[in-house]
């Protein structure tokens, strides 16, 4: 919120009073971000059906565009579920490697 704030020559008070005029809770920064990851992690390898992977490519950016109109926007239940899925098998991979290392 800071960075957007000194590129609208706003203090973070002047950007907190603004999004809370505008109803906005939470700025969703870490949101979108967590979306574009998943869109990267997507694009870069996920294994599966060409077409699978297209519609969760859509799904995704269906929900980052309807966040970037309503911040207030919660995450689709099936982007959650993708979301979690890919932590977890980032997790095992990364666990894995150490495994093998440490022997």
């Amino acid at each position: 919120m800071s960075k957007a704030g000194e590129k609208l020559n706003f203090g973070s008070t002047a950007m907190k009073d603004l999004c809370r005029t505008f109803k906005i809770t939470r700025w969703p920064y870490r949101k979108l971000s967590s979306l574009n990851s998943l869109l990267c992690d997507i694009e870069a390898g996920m294994e599966g059906d060409p077409d699978q992977r297209q519609t969760f490519k859509n799904l995704i950016v269906r929900n980052k565009e309807e966040i970037m109109k309503d911040p207030n926007t919660p995450l689709d239940i099936r982007v959650l579920h993708l979301r979690q899925n890919n932590f977890k098998n980032k997790y095992k991979k990364k666990a894995q490697k150490s495994i093998k290392i440490k022997k």
